[in-house]
């Protein structure tokens, strides 16, 4: 087969626009932010913490915000190592004097893509002039499989005034 300058051209446009499908359908790697997960008003109130694993490998962050209009806290856990990619992951959240039904914590979990929490999920409470803590899990596996990484804040803060 003899390939013609038109021929060319038009293989060399077909493959240009193959390429261009798989780079506009490609997620950023940032494509959900803690603003976003938990909604409008809500603010950065503590240092985002690594989670990560035994080893020291970061899968993500977990995060801690507020909303002053409504009181509430929100903690998401947002992916960075498998984001885009159905693994388990769990926010959590722990009010002093309104303890969660798992050991004190709230909790939202699941197999998801991006994060665990955020709003709405049982990570989003009302908690002025309260201590938080807040937690995060990440698998590197569906269903709490493969290897977990783990990170936040065990101790009580962000108390209000």
């Amino acid at each position: 087969m003899t390939l013609t300058k038109h021929s060319f051209a038009g293989a060399a446009l077909a493959a240009a626009l193959v390429a261009a499908v798989f780079v506009v359908a490609a997620p950023p790697a940032a494509a959900h932010t803690a603003r976003e997960a938990c909604g409008s008003g809500y603010s950065p109130v503590a240092k985002p913490r690594a989670v990560k694993t035994n080893s020291g490998v970061v899968y993500g962050k977990v995060h801690l915000l507020y909303n002053s209009g409504n009181g509430k806290n929100c903690v998401v856990t947002i992916k960075e190592r498998f984001h885009g990619v159905r693994t388990h992951a769990d926010a959590y959240l722990k009010i002093q004097g309104n303890p969660g039904p798992w050991s004190g914590w709230w909790r939202d979990h699941g197999n998801f893509y991006h994060y665990a929490g955020g709003n709405p999920s049982p990570t989003v409470r009302f908690a002025a002039d309260r201590c938080v803590q807040f937690f995060g899990r990440i698998y590197s596996k569906p269903g709490t499989g493969g290897t977990m990484a783990e990170g936040g804040r065990t101790t009580w803060g962000n108390c209000g005034s």
